[in-house]
């Protein structure tokens, strides 16, 4: 009797074995998440759109002042190139851009000085400082009239006292991206670690999630997701009249301008 069996080569049993294993990750890639852990829809922020163009894309702990120092430009001359127009119509603070953002540098400009041979000439370097600004408080109240030092990853170290209104204001290094500052309240030293460059603008939920922890209403994660935690710091903060907001819990535009204004970034 004949042999009837069909009989295939390794080359077809592969490719019907390919075949099937495309078949199988297409429905799992159509079928919907059952995965306890996934988010449910509109839990996150939406993906926040950034802005901008050039070459330069931002990074974490990014600001004007600092690419501008590296670069070996004014922040002026970055911020006010019209190829930045749009960033900055959007942004509206040079010291707020989010991760992501892209920035135009322009090229740097050669300049030529004339001098005589064998003398000394003096050139000075036109120039701003950084200036660092922030208003402490604790339960509502200003740290007023308090000695304080700021350490500086690079070295520097600047030592004075808050204003009337827990205010304190000193140049800063333009590259810095963190410092340690310790403030004298009564018997205690109040220390605090410091990021720069880091806040994202208020119109991500991430940046909505650091302000409202700033003023102290919220602890949870800063990772723009709208959580509980997110929702009850929220309305704690919508409730006092003076600031004549809807106690929703939800970031809308009114309250992003009031988180902003109060904040100051």
């Amino acid at each position: 009797m004949p042999d009837t069996t069909a009989t295939t080569c390794p080359s077809e049993r592969s490719d019907r074995f390919t075949n099937r294993l495309r078949r199988a990750l297409r429905k799992r890639a159509d079928a919907p998440s059952t995965s306890p852990d996934a988010a449910p829809q509109g839990a996150a922020d939406a993906v926040p759109e950034l802005v901008g163009q050039g070459d330069y894309v931002v990074k974490r702990g990014d600001c004007v002042s600092s690419i501008a120092a590296v670069e070996g430009h004014l922040w002026q001359t970055i911020w006010d190139d019209a190829a930045n127009a749009e960033l900055k119509e959007i942004r509206k603070d040079p010291n707020v851009l989010a991760t992501g953002d892209r920035l135009t540098i322009p090229p740097l400009k050669e300049r030529t000085e004339t001098g005589q041979t064998d003398m000394r000439h003096k050139f000075v370097r036109v120039g701003q400082p950084t200036i660092f600004r922030l208003r402490l408080a604790q339960n509502g109240k200003p740290i007023a009239n308090r000695p304080y030092t700021i350490q500086f990853e690079c070295g520097h170290k600047v030592s004075s006292a808050t204003n009337d209104e827990g205010r304190l204001q000193c140049p800063m290094p333009s590259t810095a991206r963190r410092a340690k500052l310790c403030v004298q309240e009564k018997d205690e030293t109040l220390e605090y670690d410091l990021k720069f460059g880091h806040l994202e603008p208020v119109e991500h939920l991430t940046g909505v999630q650091q302000r409202l922890r700033h003023f102290g209403y919220y602890s949870g994660p800063t990772n723009g997701t709208q959580n509980k935690q997110t929702t009850a710091a929220l309305k704690s903060f919508q409730q006092p009249k003076a600031r004549e907001l809807e106690t929703t819990g939800d970031p809308d535009d009114p309250t992003r301008a009031r988180l902003r204004d109060e904040h100051g970034a």
